[in-house]
């Protein structure tokens, strides 16, 4: 029986030994797998905020979701994707708010026509732009600065 015993016992240390570095590759893949995601959140919010900092930066020159995808140097399906899943907006919509937010200071802090804010904003057609604040605000540009103003 001795011999038997033996046999049992190198068994055992087999399976063990088995056991063990399934164990150690599976705490590694997990660790992989969580070190992977942790990346590509870093990346996305890096993207991100790349993608605010240009569009300050660009916005009355630069107005399209792909031109700014170039930049950056990604497909615009992605940047779209990364912006979304950081902000829950599209990169049009943060475009967009930048645009509307300089076109609300200058209405209130300037006395400039709507036709002269549309052109500093980089749109030679003032009544597209006209169209974009009515619609984005819910009132024209000169009713907002007449609101504003009161």
């Amino acid at each position: 029986m001795h011999k038997r015993d033996d046999g049992h016992k190198e068994n055992f240390f087999i399976i063990k030994s088995l056991l063990n570095a399934y164990t150690g590759m599976f705490a590694s893949h997990f660790l992989n797998e969580s070190s992977h995601k942790k990346q590509k959140e870093n990346r996305t919010l890096e993207l991100a905020r790349q993608f605010r900092i240009l569009v300050r930066k660009n916005f009355i020159t630069q107005k399209s979701a792909s031109g700014y995808a170039e930049i950056m140097n990604i497909s615009p399906g992605y940047l779209t994707e990364v912006i979304s899943k950081a902000t829950g907006k599209s990169p049009s919509y943060w475009i967009q708010q930048e645009v509307l937010i300089e076109a609300k200071r200058l209405l209130f802090f300037t006395n400039c026509t709507v036709k002269e804010i549309a052109y500093q904003l980089g749109y030679n057609d003032h009544t597209y732009f006209s169209r974009l604040f009515s619609r984005s605000e819910g009132v024209s540009p000169l009713s907002f600065r007449d609101k504003s103003k009161k």
